[in-house]
């Protein structure tokens, strides 16, 4: 499956960056609640520098790899060509998830879960500007026109749109339904197909679309007979949510690559919901065994006809989904519970991690063609590993133990190991 919204960095290396730890809140215990108004949003924002001309480093932008070690606070900067650490950027809060970046490559947008946003000059190696946006924030995504930064929070229960260019405060969105019963955000997303950001809830049964158009359509809520005569509640301006009904709220989810549709897995495990963004609801609900987990699916095309796998964190098999009938086309059985799929659209195989017991560290990889399990590799065996391709495909990328695992994605044969700590330190970066 290719990478959506890419720019000059390798987004498909950033899928390396999920953090585990939980950051400290900035000021310690004694520090004041902060409100998290519109003023204090507001007052939060610092510009620190212009971006510079001249980079830190002459290594062409295009070629970059942004990768964030999930054992410590380090951001590392590889030359994607011969994956060489560059720079080692050390940060003083743990982030959120992947760091969006631009789409020319240029800056990398660093959310902390303490509320803070900030942008990096990749270039000069140097922070932006920053400004914080809640108390606990979960999620931030970046439109694919580099527009607009869209922040999602547990606390308050609020998103918060930017403006990318210096993190100015466009508009901060209350989350409720339309009974007043508010809820955190548990992800926010860029549906590049939809020109639109897509949110949803822990606490609320519904997704959001927010469009990012520069002049997008009205929003119609409830039953319209006639849009040319406006009937119905219609909801205008920047970011109106389309509310989709969900039967239950559902924080594990995976979108296929036209973001037509949306894949969810209820609470309890066993079922996938499939919500039709354009329909806004659940137009399917196909029961599957054990404890499959969407957020960790991938999609591709077999023998024609595209295809949905989603792993499982309970029981040894990746159930493979038709995906014009939503019926599942087979089990495969692949010896042990794992909990993320990864693949690329160059690659003949899709790699299953997330493993515990014997299989910690290790990946299994499934035929696409003839939809088995065709073998496994363990870089560092009983280590937790990370796995992105390039942006080609041409290489699969395991972040294991401090050092970076390349492989040949074809022959899975392994062509390099590259320490991390190797790279020069360019920080502490706020």
């Amino acid at each position: 499956m290719g990478w959506a919204g890419q720019g000059g960095i390798r987004q498909a290396a950033l899928a390396l960056s999920l953090m585990v730890w939980v950051a400290l809140a900035r000021g310690g215990a004694d520090a004041p609640v902060w409100p998290g108004d519109e003023a204090a949003i507001r007052a939060s924002r610092s510009v620190h520098a212009a971006p510079q001309d001249a980079p830190a480093h002459a290594t062409d932008l295009r070629t970059l790899v942004l990768l964030a070690d999930p054992t410590d606070r380090q951001l590392t900067l590889l030359d994607g060509d011969g994956f060489v650490p560059l720079r080692r950027i050390v940060l003083d809060h743990a982030l959120t998830d992947a760091p969006p970046v631009s789409p020319d490559g240029r800056f990398a947008f660093l959310a902390t879960r303490d509320g803070w946003v900030r942008k990096l000059d990749l270039p000069a190696l140097r922070s932006v500007a920053e400004i914080r946006v809640g108390s606990e924030l979960r999620s931030v995504a970046l439109s694919a026109d580099g527009r607009v930064l869209m922040a999602g929070n547990a606390a308050p229960h609020t998103l918060v749109a930017l403006d990318a260019d210096d993190l100015a405060l466009i508009r901060r969105i209350p989350v409720h339904n339309k009974d007043g019963l508010g809820s955190g955000v548990a992800r926010v997303v860029d549906a590049t197909p939809r020109h639109s950001f897509i949110a949803v809830f822990s606490d609320l049964p519904e997704a959001w679309e927010m469009s990012y158009e520069v002049n997008p359509q009205p929003v119609y809520e409830g039953l319209v007979h006639d849009f040319k005569l406006r009937e119905g509640h219609v909801v205008e301006g920047p970011f109106a949510p389309r509310r989709s009904r969900l039967d239950t709220p559902i924080a594990d989810f995976f979108f296929e690559p036209s973001f037509e549709h949306m894949i969810g897995v209820s609470p309890d495990g066993a079922t996938a919901h499939v919500v039709h963004l354009d329909v806004r609801r659940a137009i399917r609900r196909t029961p599957l065994p054990g404890r499959p987990h969407a957020g960790g699916a991938t999609a591709w095309a077999h023998a024609g006809r595209p295809v949905l796998a989603l792993p499982n964190c309970a029981e040894g098999v990746v159930s493979v989904l038709d995906r014009d009938t939503w019926q599942v086309l087979r089990h495969i059985a692949v010896g042990a519970p794992g909990c993320r799929l990864t693949s690329h659209d160059a690659s003949p195989y899709v790699w299953l991690g997330g493993f515990d017991g014997a299989l910690r560290g290790c990946f299994v990889f499934i035929d696409k063609a003839k939809l088995v399990a065709a073998g496994r590799v363990c870089p560092q065996p009983g280590a937790a590993a990370r796995l992105a391709f390039s942006r080609g495909g041409r290489h699969a990328l395991v972040s294991v133990g401090g050092t970076l695992v390349v492989y040949d994605s074809a022959s899975l044969q392994e062509v390099k190991r590259v320490p991390l700590q190797a790279a020069a330190p360019a920080g502490p970066h706020r």
